[in-house]
């Protein structure tokens, strides 16, 4: 039934689109002569809902984002590209879109089920290092812009379209490397240079044993052994 509203007028010769659906419990007007008024109003009135239901999804997806979750232990098959809240930058982080990231003997363990409770600070999502250029920056962050091309030691989560790092896990990427090389770097080149270089004190002139030099930590720790001037014995294969 359509029932006219209390503020049309009479006199008005477009009285006929003073009309409500109010049986339905819509108090918005519509035009009396319905889909096929000679005005269009209804299209009209359908493209701006359209227009707005359009907007409220387009806000929820700026909300959103891809990113791998595993609701299961085992094997690869049971890593998941899912809808993901977008993280949220804080004090001393940087929001990393990311371009490119690797697969470490952490990630097995965590997806395997092996890896004791989650830390405060540590996502559920695996990854743990990756690259990519920083779009936000925390308070608090004066080493990193918007802009910086940057690989990351990711407290997981770093098979993301977007991940939070805190400022000081981060490498720059310099410009002649690519971003899919230097997501293979957090890792290895952190650790190398912890046990080498801070622990170990290594300097020019002295010799360095490396067990297992195939491996990826032993790649890296002949080459940045050598560019520091050390001599360099390796050990790998059969003999190990």
């Amino acid at each position: 039934m359509r029932v006219k509203t209390d503020d049309c007028d009479e006199d008005n010769n477009s009285k006929e689109n003073c009309f409500t659906q109010k049986d339905k419990g819509d108090n918005s007007p519509i035009p009396f002569g319905g889909v096929n008024d000679e005005n269009g109003e209804i299209n009209q009135l359908e493209s701006k809902a359209n227009a707005i239901d359009c907007d409220h999804k387009s806000a929820v997806r700026m909300k959103m984002m891809k990113g791998v979750v595993i609701r299961e232990n085992g094997g690869p098959g049971v890593m998941k590209l899912q809808q993901l809240e977008r993280p949220q930058v804080k004090n001393n982080e940087v929001l990393i879109k990311v371009a490119a990231t690797s697969i470490n003997r952490f990630d097995l363990r965590q997806r395997r089920g092996w890896l004791p409770k989650l830390k405060k600070g540590e996502s559920a999502y695996p990854g743990i290092e990756c690259s990519g250029e920083i779009i936000a920056v925390g308070a608090g962050v004066t080493q990193w812009k918007v802009g910086d091309q940057v690989c990351a030691l990711v407290n997981r989560g770093g098979y993301a379209e977007e991940v939070v790092v805190p400022s000081g896990q981060l490498l720059s990427v310099p410009r002649s490397v690519s971003l899919e090389d230097a997501a293979s770097l957090p890792v290895v080149a952190c650790s190398v240079w912890l046990a080498l270089f801070q622990i170990g004190k290594l300097s020019a002139g002295q010799t360095l044993l490396v067990r297992d030099g195939c491996s990826d930590f032993g790649i890296f720790a002949i080459q940045i052994a050598k560019y520091k001037g050390a001599k360099v014995l390796v050990i790998g294969g059969e003999a190990i």
